[in-house]
């Protein structure tokens, strides 16, 4: 039974032990098995084994009872869980509906709206309105191959004319600009004859790049090229394709002739409006809108996914195994590839040298020295690629001999011949199964890769542009003065790992390969500018930064109040809503002391001429601190030196002065409160502004300064019982130093012994030596030395003959 279910048998459900499916009320019955032992602290049913554990389950025969100090309501909701009946089960939606649950669930979110009130105010305090950023970019077309060894430039791509997607064919390009307009060129070489395929109504071969006149107020969303037939897609939708019908890829059953010098729509989609088209040597693949895949052309090994190997001259709809939504396409010379939307990879045609990633190969118990293989010739329908399959692919490209993969982390995954080392892999040795880049590509994010006839090329998202494989007549973009040695000797002007092209400032938006033809759109950064509005540039001057100001802000839909800052709610002084800040004027303060003159009050300064206010209007002080003698220096400075600053007039009902002239007191009218505030008057009547007191300041920065002192007198108290901590710590540490200094002294003492006496022993044995050949009988040398030298010997005692020694005695 246990075996049968992931989890303890404990908290299975009836309906499961008797077999029945499962269900989501399978689950409430285990969840009132856990509410039913934290009530009874005991399992609901329990066995000496699992039979009669089941037996209990179906019968319902629990251990205990719900202890009645519990409310009715959690134990009614405790039986409910562990109902036979599953219709009587509530659901997890009704269980959360309970009064407990919703009174528990808003203690939560309250405890967790306190714990997030420093990120939330930080978050808050920096946040922004988004600030809109103008690249300029520009557009630049480049092609090499075909015996140009570097990458040339198209200048005729540019400004309105700037390309948006290129496509390379085996003897001519064609590209898409931003204004969805064509054009068309040829790369001929060995004489080879156009056959219409440029679409301008001749044959002729033009070495440059030249609009398809036909197709004017035809907008051109994207194009492909086969080898010896171009096909476009229409923004509506449409097909167009021109050049040779040998195949039928033109898809008009040959009624247009075998040569087609403009294009021609092709009728059959009408109306079914295609998403994407992509060409091969002789077949053409499309997507329709609608997620139908579409065929047509030469059928060998194949290609087209119809289940056969026969030519068709109109679109035929391929049929895929399962549900299955096909995302993008792509034709490789004379093979099919088809990517899902959750990133699987389908493939039809041949599986020469592996290139659709077909082959398997295993290996058993027994070490072989080769693995065994498994080669699949071709496929004549699309197929899952399981060699893939652990990643999800976003991109692929097929070559001639071999392909390239990107997953959605951006690794390129190759696969296919490497006999010129287009696989990139460090060598030109043949690969059985697919091969992840690593190398120069190690940690970064390759957006494109093209496969060519043996090389390949790649960009990567920090803008480096990478070619590898065969360099024959240009195909890398890169001058190679030799090649790298393989198994077979020298390859000329092969590479077998990633070589970069194009520098740091270049980034590929659309790339392209063909036989020995590469084409590329780059792309480079002009220029960013950052455009601020007044609003955002307002919000930011407003932030106040000042240690006086309030310390709960509070916004009109409550974002921020004093539960975000853990701090009681004090009195802040009002300011009116329609004051206006006077832009006009030399003598008018700048916005932040205006801000800190509108939130500050009466400050009694030590040696001042300025009279005390009475103690019966001060507010009460229980800390007893002077605040005139923690005023900071440079605060006393300025209000010492500060002159009348004349500030806009207030005339809001919900701040009306009171002059009482009697007690010399102020008293302001404070929604609907009045607050009393000391106010000195001259004699002469005039206010007496020498001393920075004016009609507009009042008390409540004296609760701001007790508030501020008190943090900062806690912050000192912190500070110095770390500072003693850390004296402690270094005293400790010091102690530790002196201990470890005297035992390295005795050991000191110790060896200086040690080695005296071994200078006394060298002494006397040097001594005997020397009497010996004067003519003093030495000891025999029959009778051993019954002692020895507690140290090693030194050379000189090595070599010094034995006699009556006596070894030194270490103390």
């Amino acid at each position: 039974m246990a075996e049968s279910y992931v989890g303890t048998p404990y908290y299975m459900s009836p309906e499961l032990i008797k077999g029945e499916r499962y269900s989501f009320k399978s689950d409430i019955w285990a969840v009132g098995c856990v509410l039913y032992e934290l009530f009874t602290l005991k399992r609901t049913f329990d066995a000496s084994n699992p039979l009669r554990l089941a037996a209990r389950i179906v019968e319902g025969i629990k251990m205990g009872e719900i202890d009645t100090r519990y409310s009715e309501t959690i134990r009614s909701l405790a039986h409910q869980l562990l109902s036979d009946d599953t219709d009587n089960r509530p659901e997890a939606k009704d269980i959360l509906l309970y009064p407990i649950f919703i009174s528990l669930g808003k203690d939560m979110e309250r405890k967790v709206w306190e714990l997030n009130a420093t990120t939330r105010k930080t978050r808050m305090s920096v946040t922004t309105d988004t600030v809109p950023v103008v690249t300029s970019k520009t557009s630049e077309v480049y092609y090499w191959g075909g015996g140009k060894q570097n990458p040339q430039k198209l200048d005729v791509f540019h400004g309105g004319s700037s390309a948006l997607q290129v496509c390379a064919g085996r003897s001519h390009y064609a590209v898409v600009t931003v204004e969805k307009e064509l054009f068309t060129w040829a790369n001929v070489q060995g004489g080879v004859a156009m056959v219409g395929q440029l679409g301008h109504g001749d044959t002729a071969s033009y070495r440059a790049p030249r609009r398809v006149d036909c197709l004017i107020g035809t907008a051109i969303t994207q194009v492909g090229c086969g080898e010896e037939f171009t096909a476009c897609l229409t923004e509506e939708g449409k097909v167009y394709a021109c050049g040779s019908d040998y195949w039928g890829c033109l898809g008009g059953e040959n009624e247009h002739g075998d040569e087609v010098m403009i294009p021609v729509e092709v009728e059959f989609f009408s109306g079914r409006p295609v998403a994407q088209i992509s060409c091969g040597d002789a077949h053409i693949v499309v997507l329709t809108r609608e997620q139908e895949v579409y065929s047509w052309g030469c059928g060998e090994f194949g290609r087209l996914g119809l289940g056969s190997e026969d030519d068709f001259a109109s679109p035929q709809k391929v049929e895929f195994c399962g549900s299955k939504t096909i995302k993008t396409i792509h034709c490789g010379p004379d093979g099919t590839f088809f990517l899902t939307a959750n990133g699987r990879v389908l493939a039809c045609g041949t599986n020469e040298h592996n290139k659709l990633g077909f082959n398997l190969s295993a290996s058993g118990l027994v070490k072989r020295k080769k693995k065994i293989s498994y080669d699949i010739p071709c496929k004549l329908q699309p197929t899952l690629v399981r060699s893939l399959s652990r990643y999800q692919i976003v991109q692929i490209s097929a070559g001639q001999t071999h392909s390239a993969a990107i997953d959605v982390h951006g690794l390129l995954i190759t696969f296919g011949s490497n006999k010129f080392g287009q696989l990139g892999v460090g060598d030109f040795k043949p690969r059985r199964s697919i091969n992840v880049l690593r190398g120069s590509l190690m940690g970064r994010q390759v957006l494109r890769a093209a496969c060519g006839d043996g090389f390949t090329v790649a960009a990567t998202s920090d803008n480096m542009i990478y070619s590898w494989g065969n360099g024959e007549d240009g195909r890398l973009g890169v001058t190679s003065d030799r090649g790298e040695k393989g198994p077979k000797g020298l390859h000329p002007a092969s590479v077998s790992r990633p070589r970069p092209i194009f520098g740091s400032l270049h980034l590929a938006s659309d790339v392209s390969c063909r036989h020995w033809n590469t084409i590329m759109v780059v792309e480079k950064v002009l220029q960013q500018k950052t455009i601020r509005s007044q609003i955002s540039t307002g919000k930011a001057e407003e932030v106040d930064d000042s240690v006086f100001g309030s310390v709960c802000c509070t916004s009109e839909d409550g974002a921020m109040s004093d539960r975000d800052s853990g701090v009681p709610e004090s009195f802040v002084a009002p300011v009116s809503s329609n004051r206006e800040v006077n832009t006009v004027g030399d003598s008018v303060p700048p916005p932040w002391l205006q801000r800190e003159l509108a939130d500050s009050d009466i400050i009694p300064m030590a040696g001042t001429s300025a009279a005390c206010p009475d103690d019966s209007v001060r507010p009460p002080d229980d800390s007893g601190v002077d605040f005139a003698d923690c005023v900071p220096e440079w605060l006393k400075k300025e209000l010492e030196d500060e002159n009348y600053i004349p500030m806009a007039t207030t005339n809001d009902a919900d701040t009306v002065p009171v002059r009482e002239e009697e007690n010399d007191v102020e008293a302001f009218a404070v929604d609907g409160e009045v607050t009393e505030v000391a106010q000195r008057v001259p004699p002469d009547g005039d206010e007496d502004t020498s001393q920075g007191h004016h009609p507009s300041l009042n008390m409540s920065v004296e609760a701001q300064l007790r508030e501020t002192i008190a943090a900062l007198q806690e912050q000192l108290q912190q500070l110095q019982a770390d500072n003693q901590q850390l004296r402690d710590i270094v005293s400790e540490q010091n102690e530790k130093i002196r201990s470890l200094e005297n035992k390295s002294k005795a050991h000191t003492e110790v060896d200086s012994q040690i080695w005296a006496l071994i200078d006394q022993w060298q002494e006397e044995c040097s001594e005997v030596v020397g009497g010996s050949r004067d003519g003093r009988r030495p000891r025999p040398a029959t009778v051993p030395s019954t002692r020895r030298p507690a140290t090693a010997p030194t050379p000189a005692q090595a070599h010094s003959a034995p006699g009556n020694i006596t070894s030194p005695r270490i103390v």
